[in-house]
């Protein structure tokens, strides 16, 4: 490395930037095959220099290169393109590594090329005319343009650079990577991937043929800021873990919070889905509206003042007033859907709610130094700043404490320590709050938002265990478990056939396939992520989507595709309190007045006496009722307050009751058990009912003397009702394996 020229007093910031890629760069080079340069949420910039910094002698692997090299770069950032214009080498200095390098490679009789390239034999004609003049990096190298074959000005060295073999650089900057230009980045020597806030499927694609094309046997480098940079080629390109070489700073731990908004944000959906449930996925023309009409959607959603859902809604009417003259019928079909995004986006209060909980949150929130609030857009930091000036805090404030209020973006330059996140605007929203190096998040979200934001923690885990980042994967883990109490549970009709205190098993791992499936059970997986582990003879309703018939099916028969209706518990459990405490001050009476004496008494026994869990255990394995010390625990008040649970049979409540010394009568312990039995049977019935209930408003199947009673004696409206159930559609449906440790999908 002695004949190298590092001139680090001229370009600092350059070597600064690029310094994390030189090691990467030269296993890639070196081992011949493809790294996977993965930020901790810390982007990269000048990327596209990389070549040509090694090419010029400033990077440790220029020895890896040929003399002549042929390199490929494909940036979609602008700052990478303007970059080559930049005039950052120096011609003497550059001229003088090319020599030394070229002395060098004659030493190791390697068989290289030893003549000097076209701009070399120019400065050499003109020895003094440009001595030590700075030039840019497409000076030295011939940059052509991958797609077209076009080659772009070489200022200043193109009028001397006449004979000689020349360096190229295959760059593109612009569009989809043309099956052309994916041919001919492939043969190139190295090959720099630029994917650093990828965000466009198309695009995505295209770099997914590119990679295809070039295969990980030739020096590539792909170049991530985050895990959500890999999310679109994940699926088609899932890079092993010796690819990937994590830079950057490590992300400290951090105190996530959330604060839900707009519960009646699933009741919403589903009137969204039956207002376009007409549109074909498989149709380019239908699923164009269904693009548009998700985006107007969750823009009115998430809107923070008067007209912040405008451009995508009148996108999508501009859609529709086209879509009229050409074909009529089509867009009638549309009305409805038209008139429901109108009404969400004209909504005076639409937003108020999720701007007052905004500036709530950051007005409370916690940290001693700057504040980042992400919004949707700019016209949301607008309302939002006008919004903080009604509560007095005027520009100059804001500035004066280090309050940014912006959309999210790579180039938000922090560290702040707080960031808070006005809704879940994509992954996005995810990378600038890390990038931030916040140390308190907070989230105000919907609950379709809190699901959507959880299912994407849960790809950018996968990627971060690929990559073995087991820091980062902490952090986001973290977030994720605070994500998940917000998330919209799911359930089936068994799930309250004891009472509100079960549900069925859900899987919360990354990949909820990967968990095993009891015998006697199967695992439905839904499209939306959740899993349901269910009896194979439970029972589903599937729904007709054209005509909301309702079918019974069972759960092992359930098919790929299906539409089923799922209770949701969220929604359910806001009213469930009041049904169960109407029945329990009714017919129940008597039988939930000994379920509290009992657990009164139990009380009264804990404050007299410090009771030993592994005593009463035990005693009652003496007396002969075996039973582990986790169910002792269940069976005793619980500090929270909360009602603890009872034994499941008479002997093991006298023998519990014997346990504890409870000096009562064998009757009266036997009639306190007896009332408890009754309180949880009653509870079942309830229960069912309450099911039939739900499921018949969502059908509309209720007649009115029903519902009017319904909300006489437990104060439920329809809406409320419609509330507690989901139409959700079957991905795939597991089984157990068999004995040879084979699964049936």
């Amino acid at each position: 490395m002695a004949t190298s020229i590092w001139s680090f007093d001229e370009t600092p910031s350059v070597d600064d930037e690029l310094g994390a890629l030189f090691e990467p760069a030269s296993v890639a080079l070196r081992e011949c095959r493809r790294v996977v340069v993965l930020g901790l949420w810390q982007p990269t910039a000048l990327v596209s220099l990389l070549p040509f910094h090694a090419y010029l002698g400033h990077a440790p692997f220029q020895e890896l290169l040929p003399v002549h090299p042929r390199f490929g770069v494909v940036s979609f950032r602008s700052e990478d393109e303007r970059i080559l214009e930049a005039p950052l080498y120096d011609t003497t200095a550059a001229l003088e590594f090319r020599r030394q390098d070229r002395i060098r490679r004659a030493g190791l009789k390697r068989g290289d090329s030893l003549t000097p390239a076209d701009w070399e034999q120019g400065l050499n004609r003109r020895p003094g005319r440009f001595k030590n003049l700075p030039l840019p990096a497409s000076s030295f190298v011939k940059v052509v343009q991958a797609g077209t074959g076009r080659s772009r000005r070489r200022p200043v060295l193109g009028r001397i650079a006449r004979t000689g073999p020349e360096a190229i650089c295959l760059f593109h900057s612009r569009g989809d990577v043309t099956p052309d230009a994916a041919l001919a980045l492939s043969a190139v020597d190295f090959l720099i991937l630029d994917i650093q806030g990828l965000r466009a499927p198309s695009r995505a694609l295209s770099i997914s043929h590119l990679l295809a094309c070039r295969g990980p046997r030739r020096p590539t480098l792909v170049i991530a800021a985050g895990p959500s940079d890999l999310v679109l080629l994940w699926n088609t390109h899932k890079f092993a873990a010796n690819e990937f070489h994590t830079i950057s700073d490590p992300v400290r731990a951090l105190q996530a919070s959330v604060r839900i908004v707009g519960t009646d944000r699933p009741q919403a959906e589903r009137e969204f889905e039956f207002a376009f449930g007409g549109l074909a996925s498989d149709d380019p023309v239908d699923r164009r509206f269904q693009s548009l009409a998700k985006s107007a959607w969750w823009a009115a959603r998430q809107q923070l003042g008067a007209d912040g859902a405008g451009p995508e809604l009148r996108r999508f009417q501009q859609a529709v007033d086209t879509l009229s003259v050409i074909d009529p019928t089509k867009a009638d079909s549309l009305s409805l859907g038209k008139h429901l995004l109108q009404r969400e986006a004209n909504d005076p209060l639409a937003g108020a709610e999720r701007r007052q909980a905004i500036v709530d949150v950051s007005l409370s929130a916690r940290g001693g130094s700057g504040l980042l609030v992400l919004t949707r857009n700019w016209h949301a930091a607008e309302a939002l700043r006008a919004e903080l000036a009604i509560e007095g805090w005027t520009p100059s404030d804001l500035h004066a404490l280090g309050v940014v209020i912006r959309p999210p973006a790579w180039n938000f330059q922090g560290p702040v320590d707080t960031a808070v996140a006005a809704g879940f605007f994509g992954p996005h929203t995810i990378d600038c709050a890390l990038s931030s190096r916040a140390q308190y998040l907070y989230f105000v979200l919907d609950p379709i938002e809190a699901r959507a934001m959880w299912f994407s923690l849960a790809m950018i885990l996968a990627i971060l265990e690929s990559a073995q980042a087991k820091h980062a994967e902490t952090v986001v883990r973290s977030i994720r478990e605070v994500i998940l109490r917000h998330v919209p549970a799911f359930a089936s009709d068994i799930s309250v056939g004891v009472d509100f205190q079960y549900s069925i098993s859900q899987s919360q791992l990354a990949n909820p396939t990967l968990d095993p499936v009891q015998v006697g059970c199967v695992a439905i997986l839904l499209t939306d992520g959740t899993r349901l582990d269910v009896s194979e003879n439970a029972r589903f309703e599937l729904v007709n989507g054209a005509s909301l018939k309702l079918r019974t099916v069972r759960a092992s028969d359930l098919c790929d595709g299906d539409d089923i209706l799922v209770l949701n518990d969220g929604a359910r459990a806001a009213f469930s309190d009041r049904l169960l405490a109407a029945v329990d001050s009714g017919a129940l009476s008597s039988a939930a007045t000994a379920r509290q004496a009992w657990f009164e008494l139990l009380k009264a026994v804990r404050i007299a006496k410090r009771i030993s869990v592994r005593k009463v255990t035990e005693e009652m394995g003496r007396l002969g009722q075996p039973v582990g010390t986790n169910n002792v625990r269940s069976w005793l008040p619980p500090a929270d307050g909360s009602s603890p649970l009872t034994p499941d049979t008479l002997n093991k409540f006298l023998a519990f009751a014997a346990a504890l010394e409870l000096a009562l009568p064998h009757e009266a312990l036997t009639e306190l058990y007896s009332g408890i039995r009754r309180w949880r049977d009653g509870h079942r019935k309830c229960g069912r009912y309450l099911v039939r209930a739900i499921r018949g408003a969502y059908s509309a199947r209720l007649d009115a003397p029903t519902l009017g009673r319904i909300e006489r004696d437990w104060g439920m409206s329809a809406r409320q009702l419609m509330q507690a159930v989901e139409l959700a559609t079957v991905d795939r449906v597991l089984r157990p394996v068999d004995g040879e440790g084979n699964g049936a999908y």
